[in-house]
């Protein structure tokens, strides 16, 4: 079993950790905190979670596994992380081939995605806030919506410390470490909580 230091409690950082540590290795979690840590990009209130790229067909298959992960947490977890509400993309000129909102309905209908395109008067009906004098056209996709990040990033925390991931917090490095010129010790600064 290797012992694996994983720098930044992030999602990123998190989520690294409680795979190595399934995965068998000492998995070791350094990050000066406050966690989650509210300078870190992955804390905040929410974040949109869609499937809807365009035609990136590469980028969409990654959205797609992660919004089955985002189910799959939500039901391991026992709390809605994810909050599938549909995402509405609107545009003030009809949509035409090339564009975001266009390539993004094509391809997701060719998927089987749950999507429907709506002119500024379904718009209106459906969305009465919306000024159908402005929003000419638009795209709805049902199977998305947002994710409360920083909850889940506090809910990956405890997850990766009930498994065994060692947290070290209020630790952090200061000495940059370059690829295959790893030290034979890190030393970390840490401060008294």
């Amino acid at each position: 079993m290797s012992k694996v230091i994983v720098v930044g409690a992030g999602i990123n950082g998190v989520t690294a950790a409680i795979e190595l540590k399934k995965r068998g290795h000492h998995a070791i979690l350094i990050d000066p905190g406050p966690l989650p840590h509210p300078l870190a990009a992955s804390t905040d209130i929410s974040k949109a979670v869609r499937a809807a790229y365009g035609a990136d067909e590469d980028y969409i298959e990654l959205a797609e596994r992660s919004i089955k992960l985002w189910r799959k947490w939500n039901e391991e977890f026992g709390i809605e992380l994810y909050h599938e509400t549909g995402v509405m993309f609107v545009r003030r000129r009809e949509m035409k081939p090339g564009d975001f909102e266009y390539e993004s309905f094509k391809t997701l209908q060719q998927r089987g995605h749950k999507v429907e395109r709506m002119n500024s008067a379904q718009l209106w009906r459906r969305f009465p806030v919306w000024n159908p004098e402005l929003f000419r056209d638009g795209v709805l996709e049902f199977e998305a919506g947002y994710a409360e990040s920083g909850r889940a990033v506090a809910t990956l925390i405890q997850r990766a410390e009930s498994i065994g991931v060692e947290l070290r917090r209020s630790a952090a490095v200061h000495k940059k470490i370059l690829p295959r010129q790893w030290p034979a010790s890190v030393p970390l600064e840490t401060s008294a909580t």
